[in-house]
Parts: structure tokens; sequence; C-alpha cells
């Protein structure tokens, strides 16, 4: 029951990341650090079952890889250090499964931006108000420091620009996947 919680966690985290990613293209780096925290209360709690050696070798490479693609433009920061943070919850033996599961949920997200980035732009400008209007959401330190920020389009109006896309949300997906099959296979403990 108590992985069980932490898995919770990391769910509710993985979705706070990829929604301010949708919204404002920023994962806060309060929300790597929480994941990364509860890895390793995470680790700490199944020590006999980690391989600390590859798990290091994975998050490095992982966190590496990553920002290489941040230095060609092709991914964020945010979302770098947030694959690399997740990676760390997937078994070693996993992990590719899981790097192909984010990287074609990446593509398909890719494929929506580029066919409906206006109209994607319009759901996200109406969210961002609807958050806007509720003290709550303007309360919340997450949420709530980026409310009233300037509006960043997917596109800037030229068809042939750099679209901004959101691969938080394709982490968010390999990462609710992963702890679908990870409940399904193993049960709540």
């Amino acid at each position: 029951m108590v992985i069980s919680f932490f898995y919770f966690g990391f769910f509710v985290l993985s979705l706070i990341a990829a929604l301010t990613d949708f919204l404002f293209y920023k994962i806060p780096n309060i929300l790597i650090i929480m994941i990364l925290c509860g890895t390793g209360i995470k680790i700490f709690l199944e020590h006999s079952s980690v391989d600390f050696y590859l798990t290091g070798l994975i998050f490095m490479t992982t966190l590496l890889s990553g920002y290489l693609l941040y230095a060609f433009k092709i991914m964020g920061a945010g979302d770098a250090k947030f694959l690399s943070a997740s990676v760390l919850w997937i078994a070693p033996q996993e992990v590719i499964d899981y790097l192909i599961l984010v990287a074609v949920s990446g593509g398909i997200l890719a494929a929506c931006y580029i066919f409906w980035s206006s109209k994607i732009d319009l759901w996200r400008s109406k969210l961002i108000e609807c958050f806007q209007k509720s003290p709550s959401f303007s309360k919340c330190g997450i949420i709530g420091k980026y409310l009233h920020t300037d509006f960043v389009p997917a596109n800037a109006d030229n068809m042939w620009s750099k679209i901004l896309i959101p691969y938080g949300i394709s982490i968010f997906t390999g990462n609710l996947i992963f702890i679908y099959f990870y409940f399904t296979q193993r049960g709540f403990q």
C-alpha cells in the first residue's frame, strides 16, 4: 500500500507537469525535484530490487540525451529533466519499451500540433482564462505563477516557423501507461 501511494504521487506530479507544459511551455523545477525525492523514497523502500549502477547509468544517459536534444532545439530543458526523472521509475529492462512509447506518443503529438496548432492555441487560451478566473488556481504556487504571463502561441502565424510542442504530454502518456501496467501486472502493494 505504501508503494501505491508513491506511484499515485508520481502520477499526480506527472499530470501537473504535462498540464503546465501544455498551457505555458514550462515544467517547474519543483515538480522535477518532487519526482526525484519520491524516486529516492521508492528506491529506499524497494532497495533489494534496484540495480543502482544500471539505474544511474540509464538516468545519466537519458539526461545527457535530453540535453543534446535541447541543444539542437528539438526538446525543451524541462522536458529533458522530466524524462530523466521519470525514467527512474521504470525498471531497467523496461526502459527501451518506455522510451519507444514516449517517442511514438511524441510523434503523434507533434503531428497534432503541425496540423491543428491554431485550434490547440484556442483551447489553451480558453483553459488559461478559466484558470485565471478561479481564485484557487491563482493562489496555487505551481500553476498560479504562470497564469498572468504572456501567452505563448504554438505557432507564430507562419506555417514554416518552428512549432512549439509540449513533449511533457507524451512523457506523461508514457508514465500513465507504465503505471497502469505496473499495477495490472503486480497489483496494489
